[in-house]
């Protein structure tokens, strides 16, 4: 399954004219990349751009650029930290005072990271859209999340996120 479109819809004109639609999102691939092996853990995050194929045949212009990071890293430094928490709770905070969007953005001046670092930051319902919808929102829970996921790896235990959520 393909998970950055919902839908692609290929539209095939045939030698008699007749018109034909078919959803194909679920015939591009992109030759077995995946996030883990474009990671680079040398830097704090990875944008990379990956080539999308359909019928075994590269889709000339199909090359998104994704962005690849570390879970709960809402600074971007490449750990997840108290410095982070920090950061959600005054997002959550500035939210809950009604302040305009553009002010209490993690990154005002770059839509698409401040998108990225809030998707970081949302960490039980992810959203991809970079703000607050009706059913998915940064909150005191994600700052929570935060702060336990990383006590457990300043203790040295090994913890996946799906326990710190599910133990709330």
């Amino acid at each position: 399954m393909n998970d950055l479109f919902e839908s692609i819809v290929l539209i095939e004109t045939d030698d008699n004219g007749m018109v034909t639609e078919a959803d194909i999102i679920n015939q591009i691939y992109f030759n077995n990349i995946t996030p883990y092996s474009l990671y680079n853990q040398e830097t704090a995050y990875t944008i990379a751009n990956i080539q999308a194929y359909y019928n075994n045949k590269i889709i000339e212009y199909a090359t998104p650029t994704i962005y690849i990071g570390v879970k709960g890293d809402v600074d971007l430094n490449g750990n997840v930290s108290v410095d982070d928490a920090s950061k959600i709770l005054n997002y959550y905070a500035k939210v809950a005072a009604g302040l305009n969007f553009l002010e209490y953005a993690f990154y005002p001046d770059d839509e698409i990271l401040n998108n990225f670092a809030y998707f970081l930051a949302d960490i039980d319902t992810e959203s991809k859209i970079g703000h607050d919808t009706a059913d998915m929102s940064i909150s005191v829970d994600d700052a929570s999340y935060v702060s336990s996921y990383y006590a457990k790896i300043a203790a040295e235990l090994n913890i996946k996120w799906d326990e710190i959520i599910n133990n709330k």
